[in-house]
């Protein structure tokens, strides 16, 4: 019983720890796709399409934070700004790697539209 009273306190305590973590991935996301979120004509669309391409990155840069200490021997290592280095670098190219991934993996291939065929 008393194990089940304090899992929810430790699940909400991993989760508010972790806002500054998904915080710099966004905005490692955001500075990658900047570029492309500026072809949008209006401004919510550009802040439209640079939540959509940056909280997938938020999210795999979190993920990746979490499973650092399984995927590392030495949990010692895992200090705060390993884990920010982290969650930037897998922010910035995190679903980028997934989808280069998931396009070599089942030969998948990107055809660019033509302006004529719009």
């Amino acid at each position: 019983m008393q194990g089940e009273r304090n899992m929810p306190v430790t699940y909400i305590d991993v989760i508010a720890s972790i806002w500054p973590i998904a915080i710099a991935g966004v905005v490692s996301a955001m500075a990658l796709n900047l570029k492309k979120a500026m072809k949008e004509a209006t401004l919510r669309d550009r802040i439209a399409a640079l939540l959509v391409t940056s909280v997938p990155s938020a999210v795999v840069s979190v993920g990746a934070v979490l499973l650092l200490p399984l995927l590392l021997s030495d949990t010692d290592k895992v200090t705060p700004s390993v884990e920010m280095g982290v969650a930037v670098v897998c922010g910035g190219l995190g679903t980028k790697v997934f989808d280069m991934w998931l396009r070599s993996k089942f030969n998948l291939i990107i055809r660019e539209k033509d302006n004529d065929e719009e």
